[in-house]
């Protein structure tokens, strides 16, 4: 723990009286418990010495005085924070990249990959389920696909995704591109498979 000095020529600080108080940190030279007030981006519990703790990546803060790791602010959905001791989000450089999605507290831009049946444009905060008649097979992407022909893309509304396998067209029913539900044949047709 660190201390500070209220008297000149103290030689030895070890009293509680004397411990640098949280929301505080006591470097070197330190003659008040209320010099130096922890710094933006940063907290200083009780004891802390020569510099404030960093928020860790993933949060930053943007206010002084704060005394315990709890009180750093989890970076914004749909961006990410890289850096310790962040005073803010870097809304012009860190938005969560095109094809990934950030939530809050996200500290590494290519964390959480779009996952299939949905897709991830620059900056989301969770994946997008592709809407019926489309499809996404692949994780990371920033659009969906328009179902092919022959196929039907009807989205299960208890699934957070979209379709990520096009279902054949039922007996009885043509399918034409971009479907989400089948069509059934006209009376005195029928369809070939």
């Amino acid at each position: 723990a660190r201390y500070f000095c209220q008297a000149e020529g103290m030689s030895a600080v070890t009293d509680e009286d004397n411990i640098c108080p949280e929301r505080y940190y006591c470097p070197p030279g330190t003659n008040a418990p209320d010099q130096n007030i922890c710094t933006a981006g940063n907290y200083c519990p009780q004891g802390t010495g020569a510099a404030p703790v960093p928020c860790p990546a993933g949060t930053y803060s943007d206010e002084t005085g704060l005394s315990d790791s709890s009180q750093c602010t989890d970076c914004d959905e749909g961006f990410y924070c890289p850096e310790p001791a962040q005073t803010e989000v870097n809304t012009d450089d860190n938005a969560c990249p095109a094809g990934y999605y950030c939530p809050a507290g996200t500290a590494e831009k290519f964390t959480f990959p779009c996952k299939a049946g949905a897709k991830c444009t620059q900056g989301k905060a969770a994946s997008v389920a592709c809407p019926g008649g489309k499809y996404q097979g692949q994780t990371g992407q920033t659009s969906c696909e328009s179902c092919p022909a022959g196929k039907v893309c009807k989205p299960d509304p208890a699934s957070d995704v979209g379709v990520v396998t096009p279902a054949d067209c039922p007996a009885g029913h043509y399918c034409e591109g971009g479907n989400e539900d089948p069509t059934k044949c006209p009376a005195g047709t029928k369809s070939l498979e």
